[in-house]
């Protein structure tokens, strides 16, 4: 869709740069990796990395400069 989100590691998990927010339909992604996990991050967030969609989802992305 054309969106760019900032990322570090190059999309290994262990940066946590790509943290997004997942607003709505939160059931169509993969659960939590262990990576995320590690990093505590928590409902509504995660890492688009790590996050693997199973239908449509409506995430916040937050703005690279």
């Amino acid at each position: 869709m054309g969106v760019t989100i900032s990322h570090v590691c190059g999309g290994d998990g262990a940066c946590g740069t790509c943290r997004v927010e997942v607003i709505d339909n939160w059931d169509a992604v993969t659960p939590p990796t262990p990576d995320e996990t590690y990093k505590e991050l928590e409902r509504p967030h995660r890492l688009s990395c790590q996050a693997k969609l199973i239908r449509d989802v409506i995430v916040k992305v937050a703005k690279v400069e």
